[in-house]
């Protein structure tokens, strides 16, 4: 443990020397080696090795006026390593990689960073403007079905996939707060029947354009 501990710290350093320190992503990783100090995580070094390596797209992209407004809460969030201390502000770091992904997409302009799973939630909304927590579901999992009382949505079945029914909700449950914690759409959270609304902001507007 002490091995693995020390080369990912040398990793870090390295990282730190190579990258703009006037850049988010320079803070980011200052923040990610506070929290992976006390709480060591393979996950956060994944976050790391990915703002390393995608640096110069996330930084061009948190350096436009509507994404550098919530860099300093992102940041100061992302320092949480303990749930328990703030739930409201807590960000997972499976979320935080999805942050990432978004950002790296909108500064290269292209959307081939985000995942999957995001991916198929980002054209139902650009269809839809809103998506409740069903039509998530059912738009990833064929293992999904509206029922009687549900708000059967008309899904854009062309990008509907067939994940395991228990991926799809983990992975619906990180990219809605991924969502919410980049401000580009009202998550109601710990709801049973939530929804997804698409915010009309710049922010909202750059990822959607990767969609059109």
């Amino acid at each position: 443990m002490f091995t693995e501990s020390r080369d990912s710290d040398n990793r870090i350093r390295k990282y730190i020397m190579t990258i703009d320190k006037k850049g988010f992503s320079f803070k980011m990783i200052s923040t990610l080696t506070a929290r992976i100090a006390e709480v060591h995580s393979h996950d956060t070094e994944i976050a790391i090795d990915y703002l390393n390596t995608s640096h110069v797209a996330i930084d061009a992209c948190m350096s436009k006026p509507e994404f550098k407004e919530i860099q300093m809460r992102l940041i100061k969030n992302a320092r949480i390593s303990d749930k328990a201390t703030n739930k409201n502000d807590f960000v997972a770091v499976k979320v935080l990689v999805k942050i990432m992904h978004v950002l790296c997409a909108v500064g290269q302009g292209l959307r081939a960073p985000i995942d999957a799973h995001t991916t198929i939630l980002m054209h139902q909304l650009v269809k839809l403007s809103k998506l409740t927590s069903k039509s998530c579901m059912v738009s990833q999992s064929k293992g999904a079905v509206y029922h009687e009382f549900d708000t059967v949505q008309e899904l854009d079945q062309k990008h509907c996939r067939n994940y395991q029914l228990s991926t799809a909700g983990t992975q619906t449950s990180s990219s809605r707060m991924m969502f919410n914690y980049l401000n580009m759409c009202d998550v109601v959270k710990f709801k049973k029947d939530d929804v997804i609304v698409i915010q009309d902001n710049e922010r909202t507007k750059a990822l959607i354009a990767l969609f059109n």
